[in-house]
């Protein structure tokens, strides 16, 4: 732990070079992340190149994020090790107690900041990785729109909190540089310093305790502000067919830089008119409604939804008509239209069906090419949005009961 000094001894104030370089170096990576960050947020999504830009700058915001996260873990491991020069006599003890304060604050933050935000992204669904193979998903952190939603209001909070005290800390630092010409700002640029009269460090859980409690409110705020991720419902209608659906899923799975990333869309009904038997070659006919605006998919729903792409705000209704076929490898297949950001085609959608008794249950895909409907013009190549778009289903059903 920190050594204590006698108020009025006269002592070295420098640190020592481990910790001045790593007080320096983490400095730098703050600075850089903010930069990444902010340059990242502000940046287009325009074109394809754009967002190859957008991507690269938030994939070194995060790749630093765990840079500083680790050294942050050895700047406090080496803060507690080491004796640290006492404050100086000359400052007022609310003066030292606030600067001990703040100084906690910081520690917590080096570890708060980029920790909430690591979370953030291992709990989202794709969008700019980080630049090592580990780090990208943790076992015991589902991906979870909610729960990422969540993590990214922490980190906000966090981001905000570390700033503030970022501007008090250099602010003292240049204060007693410029006004009061003292060696508070020396003592991390040199080696050696003039001897000055030093006073005794106040207890560390005066510091530590008001500066964990301040970090405290702040992440307790971020698990209270709303949720700017929005989150999938399951909200299924229960058609006019002969089958009621009871339950489902559909998801959506597109190639983003290299990174597979899956969504799924919380509204829609299916009409589904189905017999087992044959007639005329047919099983029967099918007509499914997507709301498009339920779609979630991750860190990029509202990039996805954008007019680039599916464009929700002009086209929120997609719909699939087909009729129901044999097919030899599935067992059946439905063939018809899908009608997508106002542009039809004709789609063939394999599936295999279970029945027992009045319960069914479904499973079946099919891959779309996303420039058939004119999905992301902007981007035409596959160096940032692949062309494929794998759609899956599945859904159990109820034969219906005729009153």
């Amino acid at each position: 732990m920190v050594a204590e000094q006698n108020e009025g001894s006269v002592a070295p104030v420098a640190y020592d070079a481990v910790s001045r370089t790593l007080h320096w170096s983490v400095a730098a990576l703050v600075i850089g992340m903010y930069v990444l960050g902010f340059g990242a947020v502000a940046w287009p999504m325009e074109t394809g190149t754009d967002f190859a830009v957008k991507a690269t700058l938030f994939s070194a915001h995060k790749t630093l994020g765990i840079v500083v996260l680790v050294l942050a873990v050895v700047r406090i491991g080496w803060a507690l090790s080491t004796t640290a020069p006492a404050p100086l006599a000359q400052h007022p003890r609310a003066l030292r107690w606030m600067a001990g304060t703040v100084h906690w604050a910081l520690y917590v933050a080096l570890l708060a900041v980029p920790l909430t935000g690591w979370l953030h992204h291992v709990s989202s669904e794709g969008f700019a990785p980080i630049w090592w193979p580990f780090g990208q998903s943790v076992s015991f952190v589902p991906r979870d729109a909610a729960l990422s939603a969540t993590f990214g209001n922490m980190h906000y909070v966090a981001n905000k909190l570390l700033a503030v005290l970022v501007i008090g800390h250099v602010g003292g630092a240049l204060l007693h540089h410029l006004r009061d010409r003292d060696v508070t700002l020396l003592r991390m640029l040199r080696g050696r310093v003039p001897p000055a009269p030093t006073a005794a460090r106040p207890g560390i859980a005066s510091r530590a305790l008001p500066a964990m409690g301040l970090w405290a409110v702040a992440l307790s705020l971020g698990l209270l502000l709303p949720r700017s991720v929005p989150v999938a419902e399951s909200a299924l209608g229960p058609g006019q067919g002969n089958w009621v659906v009871e339950s489902g899923e559909l998801a959506l799975t597109v190639t983003q830089i290299r990174d597979r990333v899956t969504g799924r869309f919380g509204r829609w009904t299916a009409d589904i008119a189905f017999s087992p038997e044959p007639v005329a070659g047919r099983h029967g006919q099918v007509r499914v409604e997507i709301d498009v605006t339920s779609l979630t998919m991750g860190a990029v729903t509202s990039d996805v939804l954008a007019p680039e792409f599916f464009d929700a705000r002009n086209h929120p209704l997609a719909v699939f008509e087909a009729t129901i076929e044999p097919d030899p490898e599935r067992g059946y297949v439905a063939d018809g239209h899908l009608t997508l950001k106002g542009v039809t085609v004709a789609v063939r959608l394999p599936f295999a069906l279970e029945i027992e008794d009045d319960t069914a249950h479904m499973t079946g895909g099919v891959v779309l090419d996303r420039r058939h409907f004119g999905i992301g013009p902007n981007y035409p190549d596959e160096a940032t949005v692949g062309f494929s778009a794998e759609v899956a289903v599945t859904l159990n059903a109820s034969r219906r009961v005729e009153d």
